[in-house]
């Protein structure tokens, strides 16, 4: 799920990207300007203890502060959506009478066979082997259908017909809520000309989101506000460039999923094993 400390980590990540375009270990686009020494991107609101350390020196503060002001933005659905699937890595090839595990291992997979209508499921071990997987795969086959086992291959002499699919996992997302809310972002200088070269970097780079990409894989609409130049405080030293933005992002849920690779029917004189040929699914 997002909070607004999420928004605004995202939000500083951007600024510091365009500040420091080869990352924080070099110098930013403005060193060097006015006295500038540095730029400290952060999330919060400054101590008056730190301006009045940092300032003087030519550091220049850029802070991204969540606002009290918000807007319910919540619809009326709440349906579940793919966020994302774990790919297979594990392979299966079927050759007449033999069944063959390919790949590389990892976790959270599952081999399932179906020979001759019966099926059985192997839930793939981190310490698991190509051949370990044969073996344990052939064990729970062995209860319906003599089989041998080679390397990573199962040969089963009276298989007239196998199925095998890799079973893997995915993760669905469901909105709880949503809001509009403002985020504060200013820039914070000992004087007009440290602080406006630096606005003249972040005010565009805010200006020209759309969206952003929040940890749990759902975008945030982003809506440029206003900007307002603010020198009430220069008799301390301090002058500021106030840029307001919008967010409207999500509260979510998140949900493990598995693949469905067997089925079973229920019929009107009994349970019926149907053996199922198609793509793979992952469901919640």
């Amino acid at each position: 799920m997002a909070d607004q400390s999420d928004v605004a980590n995202v939000l500083v990540n951007l600024i510091s990207d365009a500040l420091y375009p080869n990352d924080a270990t070099h110098p930013s686009v403005v060193d060097g300007i006015s006295g500038i020494i540095g730029v400290k991107v952060f999330q919060g609101w400054p101590t008056a203890a730190n301006l009045n350390k940092d300032l003087p020196t030519g550091i220049v503060y850029v802070s991204v502060y969540p606002l009290p002001q918000e807007k319910n933005t919540t619809g009326t659905g709440r349906d579940w959506m793919e966020s994302s699937i774990n790919p297979a890595t594990l392979t299966t090839t079927v050759s007449d009478n033999t069944l063959t595990i390919g790949g590389t291992i990892a976790a959270n997979q599952t081999i399932a066979a179906i020979v001759n209508g019966d099926d059985v499921v192997y839930v793939v071990q981190p310490t698991d082997t190509l051949e370990t997987i044969a073996i344990g795969l052939a064990t729970l086959i062995l209860d319906t259908h003599l089989n041998s086992v080679s390397g990573s291959t199962i040969t089963i002499p009276d298989a007239y017909r196998i199925l095998a699919k890799v079973g893997t996992t995915g993760t669905s997302i469901c909105e709880l809520h949503s809001r509009l809310k403002t985020f504060q972002v200013t820039v914070w200088a000992s004087c007009f000309d440290r602080r406006d070269p630096v606005a003249s970097i972040v005010e565009p780079t805010l200006a020209k989101l759309n969206r952003i990409l929040l940890p749990d894989n759902m975008f945030a609409n982003v809506f440029f506000k206003s900007s307002v130049q603010n020198d009430a405080n220069q008799l301390q030293g301090t002058y500021r460039r106030d840029i307001m933005i919008d967010v409207n992002y999500a509260t979510t849920e998140t949900s493990q999923d598995y693949a469905i690779t067997l089925t079973k029917t229920s019929v009107s004189n009994g349970v019926s094993l149907q053996d199922q040929s198609d793509p793979i699914t992952t469901v919640n």
